[in-house]
């Protein structure tokens, strides 16, 4: 019987063992691919190299769990087998790991990016692969798979011996303490692994953006280790299934409805006074138009909103893209509204392909930031910024720890107050966005007066919080040097159940506030409303055009300020999609196959939608899946 105490260093031993593979393994990729770092800085190489330590630990905590239950085996049967069974799973973990590695060397010179679920469409295709490869490539995956393996079952056996043949004896401690301990051992390391999966016990798991650090895409490939990016990718391509609920082809009839739907259309409308105007996003977290009384025309939980829309550009009928943040955020700075089940941010080999509205302003000149009061690490959002030409981004561990906070977010007046030393930051013109986040679950906000009771109360008297700091944002803004020539482009991220609205299947749970307003806006222009039907993501392509940048950029943006723009948006809820006009609406469930909404008057006009979204739905499919090719 084994040492209990050598069993615990080994198993020390195994995990640092993992941390040393994947930073050989960026070693190999920083060799192999060298000539893609010649215009990158030898101090961000080396921040590449520890940059992914998180994400490293997370990993190997993932690989500590089927050794971690091998333990099992040692309450009914020896040690040696015991020890055998931990070597062989290890050694299986290598070797895949080892391939993955070697894929990803092999595939990163044709793809430009990391080894991702893409693999499994090409492996449909064995033939493709074998022409594709070439011998060259085929030997070094071999190569490189032979020398990981062998080198590290080289050092493994010798850590194996050195437990395996202790210089130590049981003769004291009784057999049954021996799996008493043992049965502690499993459930310790368990736990460990556990958190050192989420990494630590934070509010947010980690995830990729955790390693992520700079604008320059090959950095970040480096940083973040190949088992767990594939891991990513791996879960991501089995979670989603909405490739079965796609059309296969478009009807000549249906081809016609999408290209009419998604023309762009100019407008003679110019909505700024000066050439290059400063540009503020407030995007807030989870506004609801029906909180909005100068939208919904009910009780108002925004009064301020409501009176500076007044002075701006009021979209009364606009809808978010789907429920969550993250794509929300995207969708508006990038106009793709992306399709159900599959989080564009989530996937870093496709969002760094399409272009966002902080990418044409950089490169126009404007100096850009973005700042969140909570952690950006929540559905990738910082990795889907970091890559779209930002120079700075922040989120809450950039506050002062001394400021009160929420259970997820610094208070929005922090936020707001924070904002404005940032802004004086940037370089005139700019681009300064912001994220707000106390209309967030739990909607913890320091009030001491609640105008809401009953239903929803506390959501809408977040918002009433939230929009008495906005106030006051704007007070103090308009004694800046750069508010003269500033345009805001204030919108919600996406939707929320409000009153009378408790489902996620209703089209109405999508309609969010959009306002443009500031100084910038030429008079004639203050006090428009635009009451038709249109998405967030098509925010990108109209301010693209009204800033003289290239609208075409963003393929499923459309003109928001054209009356020969065709109405709607396409949406996305959970397990399904659906499709929003003047005429009405309607969601389709993918599990259950059917409607589960339907606010059409009649077949004819919901059977004339349901083409024209299905047809949206192929061509944003489509889309998605050549964004890496």
């Amino acid at each position: 019987m084994i040492v209990n105490r050598r069993i615990l260093l080994l198993y020390g031993s195994l995990f640092l063992f993992w941390i040393l593979v994947f930073f050989v393994q960026r070693l190999i990729f920083l060799g192999y691919h060298n000539a893609r770092f010649n215009s990158v800085e030898v101090t961000d190489v080396f921040k590449a190299l520890y940059s992914g330590l998180r994400l490293d630990f997370s990993t190997a905590g993932y690989l500590m769990i089927l050794p971690v239950l091998v333990l099992l085996i040692r309450f009914f049967a020896s040690d040696t087998i015991f020890l055998k069974t931990l070597k062989a799973v290890f050694f299986v973990e290598l070797i895949l790991l080892s391939i993955i590695h070697a894929a990803e060397i092999s595939a990163y010179s044709e793809w430009g990016h990391k080894l991702s679920s893409r693999v499994f469409m090409h492996l449909l295709n064995p033939d493709e692969v074998m022409r594709t490869t070439g011998f060259s490539k085929g030997a070094l995956s071999f190569f490189i798979i032979l020398m990981e393996s062998l080198g590290s079952i080289f050092f493994v056996n010798r850590l194996f011996r050195w437990v395996a043949v202790p210089n130590e004896t049981l003769t004291t401690r009784s057999k049954i303490w021996t799996l008493v301990l043992n049965g502690f051992g499993i459930i310790s390391g368990l736990a460990f692994s556990f958190l050192l999966m989420r990494g630590g016990i934070q509010q947010i798991p980690i995830n990729i953006d955790a390693a992520y650090f700079s604008n320059q895409a090959i950095l970040n490939d480096l940083s973040v280790n190949s088992a767990y990016y594939f891991g990513n990718s791996f879960f991501l391509f089995n979670k989603s299934d909405i490739e079965s609920h796609v059309k296969q082809s478009l009807s000549p009839e249906e081809n016609a409805l999408a290209n009419a739907y998604y023309r762009w259309h100019p407008s003679d409308i110019r909505l700024f006074n000066v050439n290059k105007p400063n540009v503020i996003f407030i995007i807030f977290e989870g506004w609801s138009a029906h909180g909005v009384g100068a939208i919904s025309g009910k009780k108002s939980a925004t009064p301020f909103f409501d009176k500076l829309s007044k002075s701006g550009v009021l979209f009364t009928k606009l809808y978010a893209a789907n429920t969550t943040s993250e794509i929300g955020n995207s969708a508006i700075l990038s106009g793709f509204t992306g399709v159900p089940e599959s989080p564009l941010p989530l996937y870093t080999e496709k969002h760094r392909n399409v272009s966002t509205l902080s990418d044409l302003l950089k490169a126009k000149g404007y100096s850009t930031s973005y700042l969140f009061s909570g952690d950006l690490k929540y559905g990738n959002i910082k990795g889907f910024l970091t890559e779209h030409s930002y120079d700075r981004l922040q989120d809450e561990n950039d506050f002062d720890p001394s400021l009160p906070k929420g259970k997820l977010n610094y208070y929005d007046s922090d936020l707001y107050d924070k904002f404005l030393k940032e802004i004086r930051l940037n370089e005139p013109p700019f681009l300064a966005c912001t994220f707000t986040g106390s209309t967030h679950f739990p909607y913890d906000c320091p009030m001491k007066k609640f105008p809401f009771h009953g239903e929803e109360a506390d959501y809408l008297n977040s918002m009433v919080y939230a929009d008495d700091c906005l106030k006051r944002f704007f007070i103090k803004a308009k004694t800046q040097d750069w508010y003269k020539n500033t345009v805001f482009v204030l919108v919600s991220d996406h939707g929320h159940n409000s009153p009378g609205i408790a489902s996620p299947y209703l089209t109405e749970t999508f309609k969010i506030p959009c306002l443009i307003v500031g100084p910038a806006l030429k008079e004639m222009h203050q006090g428009l409303v635009v009451d038709r039907v249109f998405s967030q993501g098509d925010l990108a392509a109209t301010l693209a055009n009204q800033l003289d940048l290239r609208p075409e950029t963003f393929p499923f943006s459309r003109n928001m300020l054209s009356d020969k723009t065709v109405e709607g948006a396409f949406i996305s809820t959970i397990r399904g999609f659906g499709f929003v006009n003047s005429k009405g609406g309607y969601i389709y469930n993918l599990d259950a196959k059917e409607l589960v909404f339907d606010s059409y008057e009649n077949k004819k006009e919901l059977n004339k939608n349901r083409r024209l979204s299905n047809a949206c739905l192929f061509r944003l499919f489509s889309y998605f899946n050549s964004m890496d090719k």
